[in-house]
C-alpha cells in the first residue's frame, strides 16, 4: 500500500474470539472505539485512503455485509436478503434496503435459538434453553442425528442451571450470580463419550426422539390428554374484579384468543412450558436481590405464565391519564424549586413542603432542560371491584422494574408464539430505544449520538440486573461512581483505557443522598464528587433529576388531583384512591379509630416496607402503628382497603385467582411516551394484597390486545 498509494484497498475479513453484545455490560468491542483506532492507524501509518470503512460486528452480520459489498448485493442488484451461517450454531445476517438490520434488541438474526421443540425430551442447547433450532440442525445436531456422537449426557441437575463460561476475558469482572442473557460466550460442553452402536439391538435407541428427524422433518403429533379448562368448581372466583374472566367465568373479549389456545393444551404441556420458562430465567440470570437480616439473597425472578390482558381501547384512555399526570407533576416540581406559586396561591400547603424529606435545598433556582425533573416515572395502578382503575402511587425517584417487563415479553413470545401470531398484541420492545432518545434529548452537546452512562451502585444492588440490562439494550455504558470524575471545566468524564471521555447524560440509579458527596452525604462512596456542580452549570444531563423525589411522597400524592387542575386546568383522567392525611387532626382521629379497616403507609418508604394492612394485622401490630402515627403524623397517610382485581394464576396444575397491580412506565423530556402495558405484579400467596417481589410477589406479562381489527 505504501509503495502504490493509488491501489484500491481490498476488503479483509478478520474473525477473533471475543465478547458478544449480550455477554455483559462491562465491556464490548463497540465501547472501546476500536474501529476508529484501526481506521486511523490504516490512514496515518499505512496511507490508506480516508474513505476506508471498518465494520466490527458478529461474524454472520459481517458476512452479510460482505455479500452486500462484494457478492449478489454489489452494485445495488439485491438490497434485501438474509445470509444464513450453519456451523457450531445457526445465525443469520439480515440486510434491509442495503443496511444490516439487527432489531430493537440486537437479536433479529438469532434464528438458531427459536424454540421448535417444547416436549419433555427436547434437546439441551448450550444457551441453557431446550429445544432450540440449532440443537437439531447445526453441526452437533446433525452429528447426533447421524449417530456420529451421542447427545449431551442427561444431567438431572443441569436443567435451569447457569452454564460456566469458558474464556472470560482477563480483567473483566462478571456480575455475581448473573449468567449471560444470550449465548455469545461459549458454554462449556462435556467431553464426548464413545459413539453409540451403528447396528444391533441398541441402535434404534441411539438417538434422542426429536421432532426433527431426517433433517427437520416433523414427526407425528403425540396424542393429547384432556385440555386445560376452567370449571366453576375449580376456580375460586371471589368478589374482586377478574381481569380475564367475567362473573360467569367466560373470557373477556381481549382474552378470548388466549383461553381458546390454553383450552387446546393438556395440563402436561402447560407444565412443560412453565418448566422451560423457569429454566430460561435461571440460565439468563434474571434475578433480584432481597435484603434481609441474614444477608442479601439473590433470587430468580418469579414469573407466572398466564398473562394479564387488557383491551387496547381501555388502555388508550389509561395512557392518556398517565401522560397527563406526569406532565402536571413535572410542572409542580419545577415550580417548587423556583417560584413556588402553587404554595403562594394556597393550593399546596406550605407545611407539607416543609416536612418533605425529599425536598433538596441544593436544587433551588435550577430549571433543567425542558423544565422536566422526572424523566422516568413508574405509576402503580390498581382496579377496584367495581372496575374503576385507580392510581396507587407515583414512583419518581429511581423507579425500577422495566427490565422485567421486557424480559417477561421475551419469555412469553417463546412460550406462546401461536397466540402472538393469531392476535394483535401491542409491542413493548421499543422501550430501550425510547429511553435512549429521552435521555439523549437532555445532552448539553448537539451531537448525533451523545454519550449516555447508566450510573449504578454496583453488583450488590437489588436492581443491578436491570441496570446492566438497560445499559446493554440502549448501547449505553454502565459505570459506577469511581468510573467518573468532574474536571476543572465542570464537565463529567469517564475513565477509559484510551483516556478520559466526556459523558453527556447520566441515567442515575442512585438515591439523591449518595449522588454527590460534595453536595449531599459527605461519606458517600457511590456518587461522583462535583456532579451537582456540573449539572447546575448545564454541562451534563441527569435523569431523574436530583430533587424529583419531592413529588414521590405519599402525602403529596393526595394533592395530585388539585395539582392537575392547577397547572393544566383539566380534570384528572385517572382517579386517586381516597386518602386520609394524619397531619390533620380530624383525619388522624378517623384513622386511629378505624385502623382495622384501613391501609396505613409511611410517606417516603417503598417496596411495601413500613406499611400495615389493618384487616390482616394483629391487635398488637395495630397498637404499635397507632403510636407511630401519634409520634409523627406528617409521615403517615391511610387509605381504605381495596378489593383489588385478580387474574388467573397457575398454582400447581390449577388456575387460581391472585391479586395484582400494574406498573406502566412513562418517559418525558422533549416529548412524552408511555409503555403499552407495563409490569404486572402479582401476589402469589392466596389472599395476599402485597405484590412486591421483595415481599413474596411475582410478575406476569401484560398484553394490550387490539380487539377492534
Amino acid at each position: 500500500m505504501q509503495s502504490n498509494p493509488s491501489m484500491e484497498p481490498i476488503p479483509i475479513g478478520l474473525t477473533i474470539s471475543g465478547i458478544g453484545r449480550f455477554s455483559g455490560p462491562a465491556l464490548e468491542l463497540s465501547n472501546l472505539d476500536i474501529a476508529n483506532d484501526i481506521r486511523e492507524r490504516l490512514i496515518d501509518t499505512y496511507r490508506w485512503p480516508d474513505t476506508v470503512k471498518i465494520l466490527i460486528d458478529n461474524d454472520v452480520t459481517c458476512m452479510a455485509m460482505a455479500e452486500k459489498v462484494l457478492g449478489l448485493g454489489s452494485g445495488g442488484r439485491i438490497s434485501n436478503f438474509v445470509c444464513v451461517a450453519i456451523g457450531r450454531g445457526i445465525g443469520s445476517g439480515i440486510v434491509v434496503d442495503g443496511n444490516t438490520y439487527k432489531g430493537a434488541n440486537y437479536n433479529a438474526g438469532e434464528v438458531g435459538h427459536m424454540v421448535i421443540d417444547i416436549s419433555d425430551d427436547a434437546r439441551d442447547c448450550p444457551c441453557g434453553s431446550k429445544g432450540c433450532f440449532e440443537s437439531y440442525c447445526a453441526e452437533r445436531g446433525i452429528m447426533v442425528e447421524s449417530s456420529a456422537i451421542p447427545p449431551p449426557p442427561a444431567d438431572p441437575n443441569r436443567r435451569g442451571q447457569p452454564r460456566r463460561i469458558v474464556g472470560t476475558a482477563p480483567g473483566i469482572r462478571p456480575a455475581t450470580g448473573h449468567a449471560p442473557s444470550q449465548c455469545n460466550l461459549r458454554p462449556e460442553i462435556p467431553p464426548s463419550r464413545p459413539g453409540p452402536p451403528r447396528s444391533g439391538p441398541q441402535a434404534r435407541h441411539s438417538r434422542i426422539p426429536t421432532p426433527w428427524h431426517g433433517f427437520c422433518k416433523p414427526r407425528a403429533k403425540r396424542p393429547r390428554t384432556a385440555p386445560m379448562k376452567i370449571a366453576h368448581d375449580e376456580y375460586a372466583h371471589n368478589q374482586a374484579y377478574d381481569e380475564l374472566l367475567d362473573a360467569d367465568l367466560k373470557p373477556r373479549p381481549a382474552a378470548r384468543a388466549l383461553f381458546e389456545y390454553l383450552d387446546s393444551l393438556p395440563p402436561s404441556e402447560v407444565e412443560a412450558r412453565r418448566q422451560s420458562v423457569d429454566a430460561a430465567i435461571m440460565t439468563m440470570g434474571i434475578t433480584f436481590t432481597v435484603y434481609s437480616e441474614a444477608g442479601n439473597i439473590d433470587r430468580a425472578w418469579p414469573f407466572d405464565i398466564i398473562p394479564r390482558v387488557l383491551a387496547k381501547k381501555e388502555w388508550m384512555r389509561i395512557e392518556e391519564g398517565l401522560k397527563q399526570r406526569l406532565t402536571a407533576l413535572n410542572l409542580f416540581i419545577n415550580d417548587l424549586y423556583n417560584a413556588q406559586q402553587i404554595v403562594k396561591d394556597g393550593v399546596f400547603p406550605a407545611e407539607v413542603l416543609e416536612g418533605s424529606r425529599n425536598f433538596r435545598q441544593q436544587c433551588r433556582g435550577i430549571s433543567p432542560r425542558f423544565s422536566v425533573w422526572a424523566h422516568v416515572c413508574g405509576t402503580d395502578l390498581v382496579r377496584d371491584k367495581d372496575g374503576t382503575v385507580y392510581v396507587l402511587e407515583d414512583n419518581l425517584r429511581v423507579p425500577s422494574g422495566v427490565s422485567y417487563m421486557l424480559e417477561n415479553r421475551q419469555l412469553m413470545k417463546r412460550l406462546f408464539p401461536e397466540v402472538f401470531q393469531s392476535s394483535t398484541i401491542l409491542p413493548v420492545d421499543d422501550y430501550p430505544t425510547q429511553l435512549y432518545d429521552t435521555l439523549a434529548a437532555l445532552s448539553p452537546r448537539d451531537i448525533e449520538r451523545p454519550v449516555v452512562a447508566v450510573l449504578t451502585p454496583g453488583i450488590f444492588n437489588s436492581a443491578y440486573f436491570e441496570h446492566s440490562y438497560l445499559a446493554q439494550q440502549m448501547g449505553a455504558v454502565l459505570v459506577e461512581g469511581s468510573d467518573l470524575f468532574v474536571g476543572g471545566d465542570d464537565q463529567v468524564y469517564m475513565r477509559t483505557i484510551t483516556g478520559p471521555r466526556r459523558v453527556d447524560v447520566i441515567y442515575r440509579r442512585i438515591d439523591d443522598d449518595f449522588l454527590d458527596p460534595e453536595a449531599f452525604r459527605e461519606d458517600s462512596t457511590l456518587g461522583v464528587r462535583g456532579l451537582m456542580r456540573s449539572w447546575r452549570a448545564g454541562k451534563v444531563g441527569i435523569a431523574n433529576a436530583p430533587g424529583a423525589g419531592v413529588a414521590d411522597d405519599k402525602v403529596v400524592y393526595a394533592f395530585v388531583p388539585k395539582i392537575i387542575q392547577y397547572y393544566l386546568n383539566e380534570e384528572p383522567i385517572l382517579a386517586n384512591v381516597p386518602s386520609y392525611l394524619c397531619m390533620y387532626d380530624e383525619e388522624r382521629d378517623y384513622v386511629l379509630d378505624n385502623l382495622d379497616k384501613l391501609v396505613v403507609k409511611p410517606a417516603n418508604e417503598s417496596g411495601g416496607y413500613g406499611m400495615i394492612i389493618g384487616p390482616r394485622a394483629t391487635p398488637e401490630e395495630r397498637a404499635k402503628f397507632a403510636e407511630l402515627i401519634r409520634a409523627n403524623p406528617r409521615n403517615y397517610m391511610a387509605q381504605p382497603t381495596l378489593d383489588i382485581s385478580t387474574a388467573p394464576t397457575l398454582v400447581g396444575e390449577q388456575l387460581a385467582p391472585r391479586h395484582l397491580d400494574l406498573r406502566p412506565f412513562v418517559l418525558q423530556s422533549n416529548r412524552l411516551y408511555a409503555t403499552t402495558g407495563g409490569l404486572t405484579r402479582v401476589a402469589l400467596k392466596a389472599g395476599s394484597l402485597v405484590v412486591n417481589s421483595s415481599q413474596g410477589g411475582g410478575s406476569k406479562d401484560t398484553w394490550i390486545v387490539d380487539t377492534e381489527e
